[in-house]
């Protein structure tokens, strides 16, 4: 049977799909996602392999019990995280720690600006702003028929819901050079991204990052064979 993949062109005989499909095991579809699932865990196995032989493990499993640290009561957020990347050795925490801080969304004023102002015109740059910085604004902002940036101001109010000022706007455009804004939840992000390969020696993808929080978590039950 010709096996038609998702391109429109046909499987080669020699193929594994083509063999996949017509040995009954199912169809293209449950094919790729049986071979990404594969590919997944032969690359989180190659990974647990680094990591048990940096901290001498002898199974990945183990990795709940390196270097605990108790964490004090009563930090605040910023304390916690602070903690956690100076004192952990456990490549773990530092992913699980790392998954809620990728999921945190940027709430500041300079972030909502990032994503929604529009290009200004110079000349109300040079109203609001100081002109011996507008060389510090990347010069695709500055439009004819841009907003001026008083009007620009009153529109992101409308929609942020909190007050955004000409100054603000004014801050942003000479502090970020357009496409290089970067939060504070990015910074953190990449903290903790760049601890993870001082300790492990590779790079930190969600993927492999879920498959070590979950060993955090697993229970003593999840981990005992059956003897039957």
């Amino acid at each position: 049977m010709r096996v038609q993949l998702p391109n429109g062109k046909f499987a080669a005989k020699t193929s594994k799909v083509y063999q996949f499909v017509n040995a009954g095991k199912g169809t293209v579809e449950e094919y790729f996602k049986w071979a990404t699932e594969c590919g997944l865990k032969a690359s989180h196995s190659s990974k647990d392999r680094i990591i048990c032989e940096k901290l001498d493990l002898d199974e990945i499993a183990e990795i709940k019990e390196v270097s605990a640290v108790n964490i004090p009561e009563g930090m605040d957020f910023n304390e916690l995280n602070e903690f956690i990347l100076n004192e952990s050795e456990n490549p773990a925490d530092i992913a699980a720690s790392w998954l809620e801080v990728d999921q945190m969304e940027d709430d500041s004023i300079a972030g909502f600006i990032d994503e929604n102002l529009s290009p200004v015109t110079k000349e109300s740059f040079e109203r609001w702003g100081d002109v011996n910085t507008i060389d510090q604004v990347s010069p695709s902002w500055f439009k004819k028929d841009g907003l001026h940036i008083d009007i620009a101001a009153m529109k992101l109010t409308e929609i942020f819901g909190k007050e955004i000022t000409e100054q603000d706007i004014v801050d942003y455009l000479t502090t970020y050079r357009k496409g290089r804004y970067k939060s504070s939840v990015d910074f953190l992000s990449d903290r903790y991204k760049s601890r993870f390969y001082q300790i492990t020696g590779f790079k930190l993808t969600v993927a492999y990052a879920k498959h070590l929080r979950d060993l955090l978590f697993v229970s003593e039950a999840e981990t005992t064979e059956v003897p039957f």
